[in-house]
């Protein structure tokens, strides 16, 4: 999973998430794309500030130079910048933990500025299962040619789903994830594979910050503000993910 976790800021950080509206006419907010991702070490937080629109220039300016802090059981543990990769910062330690239904807190100190927000990471799914662990492309008889996915979903929680192709050296392809959806079962059929071989299924359990990121998009050009933020004194996002995974094979 460690593979995706910047492939999922990649594609979703365009937008963000909850609480206020903020106006761009105002002095330049700092940028807060930071995930957590449960029983793995933080290393997907990035800064950044918009470019200035006299210089018509595309993606946003790297900040390198903040104090960046997560907050966990009342303990302060500072992040450092990580090495080669502007604006991204990084625990080096192993005595921050990232668990289920844990509370957490980051504390950015960037330009005279105190920027904060909080999350809690979601528990993984339970009774999870598949109705098969062989998904045949071509139609045999008696074989699979679906596999259909299960799980608990009592609470009504939202969800987002994602194949991977593994190979020998591991991980070797990723599938597009889904949006955000709050069913109890995924079926997963041929036109969702593209290679032969072993495969896994993830689903990552989301929070709500994590659905008005995907779904939130409050930009209006008119108006002049940006979309909701659950960043105080900035904008951008800050949240966590769980994330359980089955194997499946994919054979002719």
């Amino acid at each position: 999973m460690k593979n995706i976790t910047f492939y999922f800021v990649l594609i979703f950080i365009s937008l963000a998430c909850e609480n206020q509206k903020i106006d761009i006419k105002s002095n330049r907010k700092v940028i807060v794309e930071a995930f957590l991702f449960e029983n793995q070490a933080v290393t997907n937080i990035k800064l950044s500030y918009p470019q200035p629109f006299s210089e018509k220039k595309e993606g946003n300016i790297p900040i390198s130079d903040a104090k960046v802090s997560i907050i966990w059981n009342a303990h302060n543990y500072e992040l450092e910048l990580m090495p080669e990769k502007a604006g991204a910062y990084y625990y080096p330690h192993n005595d921050l933990e990232i668990k289920a239904g844990e509370y957490y807190e980051i504390l950015i100190k960037y330009d005279k500025k105190i920027i904060t927000s909080y999350t809690t990471v979601p528990y993984k799914v339970q009774k999870f299962d598949a109705s098969s662990d062989i998904l045949h492309v071509l139609y045999h008889e008696g074989l699979p040619t679906s596999i259909q996915i299960n799980w608990e979903n009592s609470n009504n929680n939202y969800y987002i789903a994602q194949i991977t192709a593994k190979n020998a050296n591991g991980i070797s392809g990723f599938y597009t994830p889904t949006a955000p959806f709050n069913g109890n079962s995924f079926v997963i059929l041929p036109d969702n594979i593209a290679v032969y071989g072993e495969h896994l299924f993830k689903l990552y359990s989301i929070n709500n910050e994590y659905y008005n990121l995907y779904f939130d998009n409050g930009f209006d050009s008119r108006e002049g503000f940006l979309p909701y933020t659950n960043i105080q004194n900035g904008v951008g996002i800050f949240t966590a993910l769980s994330c359980d995974s089955l194997l499946f094979n994919v054979e002719d």
